[in-house]
């Protein structure tokens, strides 16, 4: 599933590279090759979303969903928008956390990536990718707990780190 969505999706940014994820979605759901692609990638989320008994939750983590409720209540006009569309990296996908996005200038958009409580393999892994995408939007929201350097974070990157909960005003001041 994971492979066919990834190549899929690959070839359209390519064809496409300013085309939003709405438009690749729309694409495929129009085209005969895509419509299976489109399906296999909504239930891979299916599949990821109900892997508990409960009711899904509204974000991965409750630092994430403490992060979105503090950002939303400090700035009121800024979109916090869960699960945006991923981002090619290598080959691969980056399915960020979050995206914030100002309502005035839609240009003004963030991807907030919240590595938290994982193994550091995990964190080098995210590290790199993240390195590989050049994001210019990108903010490492990075536990502090965490084994990780200067070295290992993209060139330019913004971050904040934290400990237990991001704090959402640091946040803010980095996207002004």
């Amino acid at each position: 599933m994971s492979a066919a969505f990834t190549g899929a999706y690959g070839e359209f940014r390519r064809a496409a590279p300013d085309a939003s994820w709405t438009d690749s979605s729309q694409h495929a759901a129009r085209t005969p090759e895509g419509r299976p692609v489109l399906a296999a990638w909504r239930q891979m989320r299916r599949i990821l979303a109900f892997t508990h008994a409960k009711a899904p939750r509204q974000s991965d983590s409750l630092v994430e969903e403490c992060f979105a409720r503090e950002f939303r209540h400090l700035a009121p006009e800024w979109d916090v928008v869960r699960e945006p569309e991923p981002i090619a990296a290598d080959g691969r996908l980056i399915f960020p956390d979050l995206a914030l996005q100002l309502r005035s200038d839609p240009a003004r958009r963030w991807l907030p990536e919240i590595v938290g409580f994982w193994t550091p393999d995990y964190v080098a892994r995210k590290l790199a990718l993240s390195r590989s995408a050049r994001l210019s939007n990108l903010i490492l929201c990075i536990d502090g707990d965490r084994n990780w350097s200067e070295a290992d974070l993209p060139p330019g990157a913004l971050v904040v780190r934290f400990r237990r909960r991001v704090d959402a005003a640091a946040v803010l001041r980095q996207v002004g």
